[in-house]
Parts: C-alpha cells; sequence; structure tokens
C-alpha cells in the first residue's frame, strides 16, 4: 500500500514553508503550529516561515505521538449543547426518586477538560461546599449563598 505524499501541493520557497501551510498539510490549527515552534518542535526562519527540513522530521518523528494529539486543536473535539444539558438534567431533577446532589455530578461530568478551560469553569469541591451547607444554621431554602470568587 502506497503512503500519500504529506507534501504534495505545499509551497516550497527556498526549503521554508509558511505556518498557516503547515496547519493545513497537518491538519491542525496555527495555534498549535506555533506552540510547536516554542516548544523547539519546529524551527523558524528570520522570515517568520518553518524550515522546511524542521517540517519534514516533525512530521516523519514527532507528529502523531500521543502527546502531541492529545494537546492539539481542543476546540475541534469540543462541543457543548446548554439547551440539551439542561434539558436533561431537568428531566433528572424531575423524576421525585431523583437525588438532586446528582444533578451537579451530571452538569459537571458532561464538560470536557478543554471546555472548562476555555471558559475558565472551576469548581468549588464537594467536601468545600458540604461544609459551607453544614456550618450554615437553619433551614436552607431561604438562604443565599455568595461566592466571592465566581468571576
Amino acid at each position: 500500500m502506497r503512503q500519500p505524499d504529506l507534501f504534495s501541493g505545499v509551497p516550497d520557497s527556498d526549503g521554508e514553508i509558511s505556518i498557516p501551510d503547515a496547519a493545513r498539510t497537518l491538519n491542525v490549527s496555527q495555534a498549535s503550529v506555533r506552540n510547536w515552534i516554542k516548544t523547539g518542535y519546529l524551527k523558524q526562519t528570520d522570515a517568520r516561515q518553518i524550515t522546511l527540513g524542521s517540517f519534514i522530521d516533525f512530521t516523519e518523528n514527532v507528529a502523531g505521538t500521543e502527546k502531541l494529539v492529545l494537546r492539539a486543536n481542543k476546540s475541534l473535539y469540543d462541543s457543548h449543547d446548554h439547551a440539551t444539558l439542561s434539558a436533561g438534567i431537568l428531566s433528572m431533577l424531575e423524576n421525585p426518586c431523583a437525588d438532586p446532589s446528582r444533578s451537579g455530578e451530571e452538569y459537571e461530568g458532561s464538560l470536557s477538560n478543554a471546555y472548562r478551560n476555555k471558559e475558565g469553569i472551576y469548581y468549588t469541591p464537594e467536601d468545600i461546599c458540604n461544609a459551607l451547607v453544614r456550618a450554615v444554621p437553619g433551614h436552607l431554602s431561604k438562604k443565599t449563598f455568595c461566592d466571592p470568587c465566581c468571576g
């Protein structure tokens, strides 16, 4: 079986390739290519191009390794539909046998780390929430909580 030529159609100007062309060839974002330049996987020329030699070496020896695949293009494998998620949680809570504390677990479990990082979402650990609730005197239904670090 013949392997496809990664470099067909890639412009070559004196042994250089542009960041957009490298991103298209590797099917990643330009931000991923810039990160690979910063980490030394790819070498940049004075003209802000990538040396073709470092690009070829990268594609043959580095690209596709687990570390790079897991970190590249987080936004591409992250879709989040608030309406569907909300409807599912509301449906779960309408069940009289449902445990309301599970709604938070369901919601948090539905969010990927990439989405959380992109949106700056960080949840207060459950043990801290429980300690706060236990420390409040009286019935909680009439209480208001303020989270000064909620953004």
